[in-house]
C-alpha cells in the first residue's frame, strides 16, 4: 500500500485522492486518531522538527510549546545533536 499510496512521505502526512479506493479511504479516516496517539522514535533527527513535530516522551501533548528563542538557530533533531557535540 505504502508503494501505491504514499511512496514519498509518511501514512501521517498522506493525502487522500478522490479517486482511492473505499478501503484505502477507510484507513485513512482513522488518520487523526492515529496521530493523537503518536510520536516520533528520535534515531538520527532528521525529520524530526524540534517545534513543530510530537517527539517529547512525556508531555500530554509530546510537543514544545514554546516560541522559538531567536537566538537558537537550530529547527531539527539532528541539528540539535551536531551542536551538542561540538
Amino acid at each position: 500500500m505504502k508503494a501505491k499510496y504514499f511512496p514519498s512521505c509518511s501514512f501521517i502526512e498522506v493525502e487522500i485522492k478522490s479517486n482511492a479506493f473505499y478501503v484505502w479511504k477507510s484507513i485513512c479516516a482513522g488518520k487523526e486518531i492515529t496521530k493523537q496517539g503518536s510520536r516520533w522514535q528520535v534515531e538520527d533527527g532528521r525529520s524530526i522538527s524540534i517545534l513543530g513535530d510530537r517527539w517529547l516522551p512525556l508531555l500530554s501533548s509530546f510537543r514544545v510549546f514554546y516560541p522559538k528563542p531567536v537566538s537558537v538557530v537550530v529547527s531539527s533533531m539532528n541539528e540539535f545533536f551536531a551542536e551538542q557535540g561540538k
